[in-house]
């Protein structure tokens, strides 16, 4: 539970990656199709992964036997590395990547409008603002998705994967983009 802490700590870090020039954001607007592209093969590598670790680790939960959806939908609850007691893959997955990657875009094209027309339009700035707002509210109160059905029902396979690492960050960003 320390989304909160984990979300300052971040955009602390990217701001001062930027401010030295050792990151260029404009990268992430030019690149936008690859990353896409990779975060799809991420969804797909995690569900790979999941399929045989959910069964291998005592954590089958739900299952119907059938390949096709058990890999859709995942063989384990709550999958931990190291098993049992360490980082829980589906809460990380489920706030991290997706949520944080989200403000970075929106940031991105906030960043990329302001150096091609010398300003942030009103829109922008309402959509960043308020995106901003839902995802650092989400980290401020993290404990409650601890309740939610996703963590609470729902196995951890490629169809939550896949939700969290391409779906979120790149559709919730396409106001902004």
């Amino acid at each position: 539970m320390n989304g909160h802490l984990s979300f300052w700590i971040t955009f602390v870090l990217i701001a001062i990656l930027v401010a030295t020039g050792s990151l260029d954001l404009a990268l992430i607007y030019r690149e936008f199709g690859a990353l896409l592209s990779v975060a799809g093969l991420v969804a797909v590598a995690m569900g790979i992964f999941l399929h045989p670790y959910g069964k291998a680790h005592g954590q089958a939960f739900h299952t119907s036997g059938n390949v096709i959806q058990d890999f859709f939908m995942g063989t384990g609850l709550n999958p931990r590395i190291p098993p049992r007691s360490g980082l829980d893959l589906k809460l990380f997955f489920e706030c991290r990547p997706g949520l944080f990657l989200w403000v970075l875009f929106n940031a991105t094209f906030a960043w990329v409008q302001y150096q091609e027309y010398g300003f942030v339009s009103t829109a922008m700035i309402l959509v960043n603002i308020g995106q901003l707002l839902y995802v650092w509210d989400c980290m401020r109160v993290e404990a409650a998705l601890l309740s939610t059905m996703d963590l609470r029902h729902e196995n951890f396979g490629f169809m939550l994967a896949f939700g969290d690492t391409p779906w979120v960050p790149f559709t919730y960003c396409i106001q902004a983009f």
